[in-house]
Order: C-alpha cells, then structure tokens, then sequence
C-alpha cells in the first residue's frame, strides 16, 4: 500500500471525539422527550399540545436528519428526495386532519 493511501495514528481520531456527538444528540433527544411528556400534563389546549408536540417532532426529525444522516455532507439529489418524502407525509397529515375535521 502507498504512503498516501495509509492513514497515520496520529490522524486517527480519539474515542472521546467519536463518542462526543452522539452522546449530546443523545442529550438533546432526551431533553425533548422530557419536553415532550412535560406538556402532556400542561392544563392548555388540545390544539396548542397538538402543535407544541409537532413541532418537538419536527425538531428531532431534523437533528436525526443532520447528525445521524448527515444530510449536510450529501448531494443535492439525495437532499430533494429526502424533502420529498417530508412533503409526502406532510401531505399525508394534512389529509388525515382534514378528514379528521370535517367528520367532526
């Protein structure tokens, strides 16, 4: 193998650098879990639970999204079908909550 195709011990990283990000992801997903069963029991409306909850969803599906997933580092073709699956169940919902509403 060629000096430039093995990587050095020095430029290998530490466990502490690998374990570093996962672990604060790991932080913040508990964080919105908490947040998340905090307003379950919060005397407000359903509607403001409702949308307070979605939007906590939302927020993980991004951290998922750019930590795990690593969109920032993909190219656009896999970032578009990655917003068009989200626009998909964006369009699903929508039609759940309006059948769900006029039903009602």
């Amino acid at each position: 193998m060629s000096a430039a195709g093995r990587r050095r011990h020095d430029d290998m990283p530490t466990v502490r650098e690998i374990v570093r990000r996962p672990a604060w992801v790991l932080l913040v997903l508990l964080v919105a879990l908490g947040l998340n069963i905090g307003a379950a029991f919060l005397p407000i409306a359903p509607f403001l639970k409702t949308a307070f909850h979605l939007i906590v969803a939302a927020g993980t599906v991004a951290l998922i999204a750019f930590i795990f997933m690593e969109m920032e580092k993909k190219g656009p073709t896999i970032r578009l079908f990655a917003a068009a699956g989200f626009i998909w169940i964006a369009i699903l919902f929508l039609l759940i909550f309006s059948d769900y509403g006029i039903r009602r």
